[in-house]
């Protein structure tokens, strides 16, 4: 059974009543299990693996994510800045915070795959990075700066003989790194047509030359939010 846990009623107060766990969350007898990727549902709920199958090649998934942060750099380039603080119709979340949850948990990956630890979920942090930018074009820069960083991983990895899928530890249990790229493509081009719908809204003429959807198995809803 799915309960949401910030609509006030009773699934919240299922969630208060565990101890307010990280969302999404599962209980396994009672305890509350966190997770990032639906694929941990298999190992946690004692699930016998019947695919098969090897892990993804996950640079392909990865250069997606390139394409995305590519185009939020020029989509960024058309909004005003009172533009970037309204609220959409992503939770109320305005385009700045849309902006740094996409590009942070990116920037961790790279880290991710060397160390084999990631902790995305973290508190305020997406508040605290927000807390430096003041401007279009200081928003602009940091989405820049992602893009960039990421690309430079990707062409790092790609001259490996062997790019490796490690296993990766984090704060919402463990996955493969594949299954983090995977997760934050799908991420990240959920939110894209977000802020592509909020400019439409806005009356700004964007062309829209990213079409997400078209990511070989992305797998996005057909439902903006």
């Amino acid at each position: 059974m799915l309960l949401n846990a910030i609509d006030g009623g009773a699934g919240q107060q299922r969630h208060e009543a565990v101890g307010k766990p990280i969302i999404p969350s599962v209980l396994v007898d009672g305890d509350p299990v966190p997770i990032i990727h639906p694929v941990q549902l298999r190992g946690i709920l004692g699930m016998p693996d019947e695919s098969g199958s090897a892990a993804e090649p996950w640079l392909p998934m990865a250069w997606d994510i390139a394409a995305v942060l590519d185009d939020w750099v020029r989509l960024v380039g058309h909004y005003e800045w009172d533009q970037l603080l309204e609220p959409t119709l992503s939770r109320g979340r305005d385009s700045r915070n849309l902006t740094v949850n996409v590009c942070r948990p990116i920037d961790l990956l790279p880290a991710a795959y060397r160390e084999h630890f990631f902790a995305w979920y973290t508190g305020e942090a997406d508040l605290q990075v927000e807390a430096y930018l003041h401007t279009t074009e200081q928003v602009r820069t940091y989405v820049e700066r992602a893009s960039r960083t990421w690309q430079a991983f990707l062409l790092e990895v790609s001259e490996l003989p062997e790019v490796d899928d490690p296993f990766v530890v984090s704060n919402r249990g463990d996955t493969a790194f594949s299954e983090l790229v995977r997760l934050q493509r799908f991420h990240a081009a959920f939110h894209h047509r977000q802020i592509c719908d909020f400019l439409d809204n806005a009356g700004v003429p964007v062309a829209r030359l990213l079409d997400v959807t078209a990511f070989t198995g992305i797998g996005l809803p057909e439902e903006l939010y």
